[in-house]
């Protein structure tokens, strides 16, 4: 049995999905039944729980071997996840953990998104349950969030300047996620994932405009727009600050360097941006 947390998320939906159709039994937690059922998923077993409380999490740890570890971006990450990682260390057959984590992770490290990944990659390891490390670089599923804007205002604006980022399709997330799942050689392995060459979002506004009907146009725009941006769509202080962190790392070239690890491990070359572009054309079809 597998459990997966965060599985109504992005990369968890198809981290289920995949799993579910390989015929592993599988779990996941989830704080919301309503939401869980509404992917319909016939195949998952949802179990309700909420990771800010390890006295209930038991339960779903319950002949489990096997755990994917994914939760939201929130300044309790670290706390949450290890709440997990602690509750599986007390299980009596403590399973494998792995986490999905990010480009950079370390405790240490300069912005608060890769301090807190660091920080629960560092508990997961002090437990001394064996584990798998997932980071990935960017998505390309997040400019799905960004689809309404496209449609309707023909653009998208972001802080990265001209970065080149080598993003990545959560599908090849997921399926590298189902092989060290499946397979018995992964323990101790950190996995950097990447797409299969980077590009701009003046070229993502050009591949778009291909599938789109019509010109996309990316809009660079000033950190300090940015957060002013976000503040008006409702989200705190400190995530708008984080966010401003994350693009100014891309800024300055995090983004530039590939990997070959979602084509050795899956034997599938990974996803293209203009593959990802026709998949969800219609996401992005101008109104």
């Amino acid at each position: 049995m597998i459990l997966v947390t965060g599985g109504t998320g992005t990369v968890g939906r198809h981290v289920l999905e995949g799993i579910a159709a390989a015929g592993i039994k599988v779990r996941a937690l989830v704080r919301d039944l309503g939401k869980a059922r509404a992917l319909d998923l016939p195949l998952v077993e949802f179990v309700t729980g909420d990771l800010a409380e390890p006295s209930g999490l038991g339960p779903a740890l319950a002949g489990v071997d096997r755990v994917v570890l994914i939760s939201a971006f929130s300044l309790d990450m670290a706390r949450l996840q290890g709440n997990l990682v602690d509750a599986a260390a007390r299980s009596p057959d403590p399973p494998r953990i792995v986490k999905l984590s990010g480009l950079g992770a370390d405790p240490n490290g300069p912005i608060l998104m890769n301090r807190l990944h660091g920080e629960t990659e560092r508990r997961v390891v002090e437990s001394g349950l064996p584990w798998t490390f997932i980071r990935p670089t960017l998505f390309m599923q997040n400019f799905l969030r960004m689809a309404e804007s496209i449609r309707h205002k023909r653009s998208f604006s972001l802080p990265a300047g001209n970065a080149a980022i080598a993003q990545v399709d959560v599908r090849d997330i997921a399926a590298v996620i189902l092989r060290v799942l499946v397979e018995g050689d992964h323990d101790g392995e950190i996995y950097e994932l990447t797409g299969p060459e980077p590009f701009t979002f003046s070229g993502a506004a050009e591949t778009l405009s291909a599938v789109a009907g019509g010109p996309i146009t990316y809009r660079p725009v000033s950190p300090d727009e940015y957060k002013a941006q976000l503040l008006s769509f409702g989200l705190p202080e400190w995530m708008c600050d984080a966010l401003n962190e994350f693009y100014a790392q891309y800024r300055a070239g995090a983004g530039l360097r590939t990997t070959d690890v979602i084509r050795r491990l899956t034997h599938q070359a990974p996803h293209s941006f203009a593959s990802f572009a026709r998949d969800h054309a219609e996401a992005f079809r101008i109104a």
